[in-house]
């Protein structure tokens, strides 16, 4: 039972999915993400939210990867569970800002993530949090 002018939709499962604009891709085709709630309301609210808080992002020759990662977790706050932000959070607070904070996004090169890497392989730490930290970064990366 959809509602005029909103992309809400009750599935075959029961639940109810809201769509919305995130972007578009590079041929110009608009790119949707997808949120899921048991309920009309509920899932007319996470997309209020959403539309409400959702800010294009566009990336000025001055943005730090401090400040692009700042408004990639606020982004991320609302699409992800409470745990999943915590450790994003946490992966960029203890690993990524202090080394790269400084830095803006736009000089940061493959030869730099490579060492960084193989720092924190050095560190001992292992390589599946290693790919974790990385798998982060490149979240954010995406969201410019």
């Amino acid at each position: 039972m959809a509602r005029k002018g909103e992309n809400i939709y009750k599935r075959k499962d029961g639940r109810w999915e809201g769509r919305y604009k995130c972007g578009f891709s590079s041929d110009g085709k608009a790119k949707y993400r997808s949120v899921y709630a048991h309920t009309y309301h509920e899932i007319r609210d996470k997309l209020q939210k959403l539309k409400s808080t959702a800010v294009n992002f566009v990336s000025s020759g001055k943005t730090t990867v401090r400040e692009l990662a700042e408004e990639w977790l606020r982004a991320v706050r609302l699409k992800v569970k409470t745990s999943t932000y915590t450790c994003y959070s946490m992966k960029f607070v203890k690993h990524i800002l202090p080394v790269f904070s400084g830095i803006f996004y736009e000089k940061l090169t493959v030869e730099s993530i490579h060492e960084f890497i193989e720092n924190k392989l050095k560190e001992r730490l292992s390589v599946k949090y290693v790919r974790d930290i990385i798998i982060v970064f490149k979240s954010m990366a995406k969201y410019v």
